[in-house]
C-alpha cells in the first residue's frame, strides 16, 4: 500500500470515529432530554389526577349540601360550640360485619339463634 492510500485510510477511519463519538454524544443528550420530559409528564399526570380527585370531591352532593348549610347557617348558631349541626345524636345499631365481634349472638342475617331444646 502506498503512503497516500495509507493516509487516506487513516483520515477516513478518524472521520468515522469522530462521527461515531458525536452521534453517541447526541444520543446521550436526547436520552437525557427524554427522561426530563418523562419526569415532567409524570408530574403533570399526578397534578391532573389530584385535580380530578379534588373536583370529584367538590361535586359530591352530600358535601355540597353540607357547604351550603354551613354558608346559610345563622352566625349565632355557628358561634355556639354546644350546638351540634347534626342535631340530637341517635343510637346507632352496629353494622352487620361488626356484630360477630361485639358479643352479639346474632349472625349475619340479624336473627337470634334458635333456642336448643333440653335433651336433644
Amino acid at each position: 500500500m502506498t503512503l497516500g492510500r495509507g493516509i487516506v485510510l487513516l483520515v477516513a477511519t478518524l472521520a468515522v470515529m469522530l462521527t461515531t463519538a458525536l452521534l453517541r454524544g447526541e444520543v446521550a443528550r436526547l436520552q437525557f432530554q427524554m427522561s426530563e420530559l418523562d419526569r415532567q409528564e409524570e408530574s403533570l399526570r399526578l397534578r391532573m389526577r389530584e385535580s380530578r380527585l379534588e373536583l370529584a370531591r367538590l361535586k359530591n352532593p352530600a358535601q355540597i349540601r353540607d357547604r351550603v348549610k354551613d354558608l346559610l347557617a345563622p352566625p349565632s348558631a355557628a358561634s355556639r360550640p354546644s350546638a351540634s349541626p347534626a342535631g340530637p345524636s341517635k343510637a346507632v345499631e352496629p353494622k352487620e360485619r361488626d356484630r360477630g365481634r361485639s358479643g352479639d349472638k346474632r349472625g349475619r342475617s340479624g336473627k337470634q339463634p334458635a333456642a336448643r331444646k333440653p335433651g336433644g
